[in-house]
């Protein structure tokens, strides 16, 4: 209202990360084999042999790696 006009600022620039991919929920009951990709509480893996029950993220289930 009283007319004041201040300097320029800097630029911002902002950028959001896209969506992160999912892939199928990991079923105890499914066979998976290397390359298979799964989503298990919210994080990507994928098989890296043959497995069945090993659930991603738990110990001892060095079938799976995490897809960054």
């Amino acid at each position: 209202a009283a007319g004041n006009v201040s300097s320029a600022s800097n630029v911002l620039n902002v950028t959001t990360p896209s969506a992160p991919t999912t892939y199928p929920a990991w079923s105890a009951t499914t066979v998976y084999v290397a390359g298979n990709k799964v989503t298990h509480n919210g994080v990507n893996y994928e098989a890296k042999w043959w497995t069945q029950g090993e659930t991603p993220g738990s110990s001892g289930a060095d079938v799976w790696k995490v897809i960054p």
